[in-house]
């Protein structure tokens, strides 16, 4: 599991959680805990703000709603959508006098959907349900009837179920329709929704099914999953749908004329439209405001520029010797003059497209060949080979 942040306390132990960090870290988009639970997947203005149970792809107002269960029974009743009767209850005797309202058994559900819990057993009996308040929910419940029949908790991913084990077979069609609505109502683009009484080969329509819970996130679904692999891999092609959309442009300068390299390949950047950092020994520059102005070479300005929401590209310059680069890999090396071998080579294993700029080159050619190369590299595989090409008179 090379890569994934280590030390992370519950639930980022849960096995899909754990190879949700795995797979990341395959895919390139560096995993990186930045304090209280939160990691960062993928860089700059294509980052990825992940907690153990939703991103920053859930839009916030959705995800408030959603943290609610009255709030979602409401949203989803005043759809028009079938739920399941409920009442909130913030005391024991509220459960009790709600329960009276609904009337039958009941089932009490923690008022908050995070973390997820699933409900009581069927309770009828007032002590019973004010027993199982206090123990179970004393920070508010909400109560709902029971409905007869089985209990589908199915996965909804950008508005489509998706399957997921230990899901046996697909939901009728018209089963599927309502959960995904239900997902749509709420603005939730990554949920788990609970279908109580379906059955198979019938819709809800005809089985009296209702919709009994909108749990949203990925936390749901990974204390769903019998599949920890699967689960992660749905959860990161949602998150990031192409490969390398968690990338942007990362280039590193080396070489006795790195700052005025790394100025005019930012600049080279900036002309074909991009918002550029550039972190050197004068200080940190974004989109031609500079934010820092002591040495920011090396990891020190690299990690704070693919952490920064609005960068496009990246450009950093490094120290004599190369120094810590402050992140798993970069795009490109650029030799800015006469660099040693051993220092290159030292830096092979991080680069993702290779190495521009023979040490003998004006800085003009070395400036036009790191701004093209982001579109026109080739393989990664080709790193050896440039660095056979851009070494050779090197001291």
């Amino acid at each position: 599991m090379t890569g994934v942040p280590a030390g992370l306390g519950p639930p980022w132990q849960l096995p899909a959680h754990r190879a949700l960090l795995a797979l990341a870290a395959a895919r390139g988009l560096a995993p990186r805990h930045v304090g209280h639970g939160m990691l960062h997947f993928g860089e700059g203005a294509r980052l990825c703000r992940v907690e153990p149970w939703a991103s920053d792809r859930t839009p916030f107002l959705a995800a408030e709603l959603c943290r609610s269960r009255w709030l979602t029974h409401r949203a989803l009743a005043q759809a028009g959508l079938p739920v399941a009767r409920a009442l909130p209850a913030q005391n024991a005797d509220a459960a009790i006098e709600a329960a009276a309202r609904i009337g039958g058994p009941v089932v009490l559900r923690a008022i908050r959907s995070q973390p997820p819990s699933p409900p009581t057993a069927a309770l009828a009996a007032a002590d019973a349900i004010a027993g199982a308040f206090r123990q179970r929910t004393p920070s508010g419940a909400l109560v709902s009837e029971v409905v007869p029949g089985r209990v589908r908790r199915l996965v909804v991913v950008d508005g489509r179920w998706r399957p997921l084990a230990p899901e046996a077979e697909p939901p009728h069609p018209l089963d599927r329709l309502l959960v995904e609505r239900a997902a749509l109502v709420c603005g939730i683009e990554f949920a788990v929704v609970e279908l109580s009484g379906a059955e198979p080969g019938r819709p809800f329509t005809a089985t009296g099914a209702r919709l009994t819970a909108v749990d949203p996130g990925f936390l749901p679904a990974a204390l769903l999953a019998a599949d920890p692999d699967a689960a992660a891999a749905l959860y990161l092609d949602h998150l990031f749908p192409a490969a390398e959309d968690g990338r942007i442009p990362l280039v590193a300068v080396v070489g006795p004329d790195a700052a005025p390299v790394a100025a005019a390949t930012a600049a080279a950047f900036a002309a074909a439209g991009r918002i550029v950092g550039v972190a050197t020994a004068r200080g940190l520059v974004v989109d031609g405001l500079t934010l820092m102005t002591d040495d920011r070479r090396g990891g020190a300005g690299l990690g704070l520029l693919v952490d920064h929401g609005s960068v496009e590209a990246a450009v950093v310059e490094l120290p004599p010797g190369g120094g810590d680069l402050g992140h798993p890999a970069v795009d490109l090396l650029v030799l800015a003059g006469p660099v040693a071998e051993a220092d290159v080579r030292r830096l092979l294993p991080v680069l993702r497209r290779g190495v521009v700029g023979a040490p003998e080159a004006p800085l003009a050619a070395a400036v036009a060949a790191a701004g093209l190369a982001w579109h026109a590299a080739g393989p990664q595989g080709l790193a050896e080979v440039a660095v056979a090409a851009c070494t050779g008179s090197a001291a």
